[in-house]
């Protein structure tokens, strides 16, 4: 299973690629922006994007509408990662169409699992 973590933080991007890839026998790509996770996923497919919720230039859920609107990335399941508490605003990324939503900060050990499960 190949998953495109798209976030803006290095050391999320790193800690999240490790479990993923180590614990989950995961291959993992990673973009440190929503432009680049697009172009990303358009040329490889992952099978899955782990998409923060909040970043610069092009926030989660902009992206999330750029990943819909090519036919290469339309079906490819995405979840959100935000550090968001308020129900109003995880309300409303799920209304978007994302396959789930994950807590910032996440057990790291766990990461592999909770998709798998969001996947099923």
């Amino acid at each position: 299973m190949t998953i495109l973590i798209i976030d803006d933080d290095p050391s999320i991007r790193r800690l999240a690629a490790a479990f993923l890839s180590n614990k989950g026998g995961m291959t993992v790509l990673e973009a440190d922006s929503g432009p680049a996770g697009v172009a990303i996923a358009e040329r490889e497919r992952p099978d899955a994007i782990l998409l923060d919720a909040v970043m610069p230039e092009m926030d989660g859920p902009a992206t999330f509408a750029q990943l819909r609107q090519r036919p290469a990335c339309a079906a490819i399941p995405v979840i959100f990662l935000t550090a968001a508490t308020h129900g109003d605003t995880l309300e409303q990324l799920m209304t978007l169409g994302a396959r789930g939503l994950l807590h910032k900060p996440f057990k790291p050990a766990s990461l592999p699992d909770q998709i798998r499960a969001l996947l099923a």
